[in-house]
């Protein structure tokens, strides 16, 4: 399938300088990952690394992107194969090996020298960054324990412009039985980019944030879903929630108070060990392709995955600042493609992007 950029040019920003963002998960090869089992409709054939690491660079490179954040790279794949390949065609790449994973899975981010001049880096492994330690059930921080994800943060210029951005490349945990973590993973990141960002106010939060932007029951545990709330897909999922809006209410079925819990939940607690409402330290973001494809039917439409098991839109774009979104790569419904990966998609993510301009 081949992809184009949509643009929503605005008058008056010709002069502006603008740089272009691509993310995407590019599942990683071996029998962790891509050999799994997960994916057992694709034939071998196309699940190869050999076979897929062609594609994924022929597509990346067709974008002519500023800035590439990749999810699911292991350390011999950054080194071996990404890093060489992409340092000839004019980029310098930021990698730091992921905790507690046998091949070190972390993000990647590459930048384009010409275009884009990196001020600072820093990689940050979340479980090292917990807000409170003493909050929540044991079962909730036996359960954050148990997950190792990262945030790649860049600080950045783009060249000819004397203004900073901040970016954020981001994969939250996967599982949709710990949708409490990932609430809480989330509202690390924000924190860990607040601190990183110093007051700087043009950000970007990209990555695999494998969360939909509606609240699902398919990863709400039954005694929530049996307690006659209605329909859950009306609500924004937590993860989406905090982000896009600045906060999340304690009765939200994906906070970590209110996880597992059969009645809706009061907003203020006086216990010990609640969080109590959850504020976002940024602010709210928008997202770039909710900008784009703003009636609710096309938005919802959207896909970053589609497995025997499960589609979805999953890994995201947000900003904020003073950074204008100028275009995205065409976005695809799930019903114009078959299960991925496949002959034409090299992973079980689908990439995106976007433009932005800047003074």
């Amino acid at each position: 399938m081949k992809r184009f950029w949509l643009e929503k040019r605005t008058a008056g920003l010709e002069e502006r300088l603008s740089f272009k963002v691509i993310s995407y998960n590019i599942l990683c090869p071996g029998e962790n990952h891509a050999f799994s089992g997960k994916h057992s409709y694709c034939p071998d054939v196309h699940l190869l690394w050999s076979a897929r690491l062609p594609k994924m660079l022929k597509e990346l490179l067709s974008y002519k992107p500023d800035i590439i954040c990749l999810q699911e790279v292991s350390s011999r794949v950054f080194s071996e194969d990404l890093k060489p390949f992409l340092s000839s065609k004019g980029f310098n790449g930021f990698y730091t090996q992921g905790l507690n994973t046998r091949h070190g899975i972390a993000q990647a981010t590459f930048v384009r020298i010409e275009g884009i001049e990196v001020l600072q880096y820093e990689h940050k492994h979340l479980k090292n960054h917990f807000l409170s330690p003493t909050k929540g059930s044991q079962e909730f921080r036996n359960k954050i324990s148990q997950v190792s994800q990262s945030v790649q943060l860049l600080r950045f210029s783009v060249r000819g412009s004397n203004a900073e951005c901040i970016l954020a490349n981001v994969h939250l945990f996967y599982d949709p039985s710990f949708s409490d973590v990932k609430v809480y993973q989330a509202l690390i990141v924000c924190q860990l980019t607040e601190q990183f960002a110093n007051g700087c106010k043009n950000i970007l939060m990209a990555g695999d944030f494998n969360s939909l932007p509606s609240c699902d029951y398919d990863g709400v545990p039954l005694a929530q879903a049996n307690r006659g709330w209605g329909d859950p897909r009306d609500e924004q999922s937590g993860v989406y929630r905090i982000i896009s809006k600045g906060s999340l209410e304690r009765h939200h079925p994906h906070h970590p108070d209110s996880f597992k819990n059969r009645q809706p939940l009061p907003n203020v607690s006086s216990h010990a060990t609640s969080f109590g409402p959850l504020l976002n330290p940024l602010g709210s973001f928008r997202n770039v392709y909710h900008e784009f494809y703003k009636r609710s039917e096309n938005f919802y439409a959207l896909v970053t995955t589609k497995t025997d098991s499960f589609a979805g839109l999953i890994d995201h774009i947000f900003f904020q600042g003073s950074i204008t979104l100028q275009a995205v790569v065409a976005g695809v419904a799930s019903a114009d493609i078959d299960l991925i990966p496949n002959e034409y998609f090299p992973s079980d993510h689908i990439s995106i992007g976007a433009e932005f301009s800047i003074l």
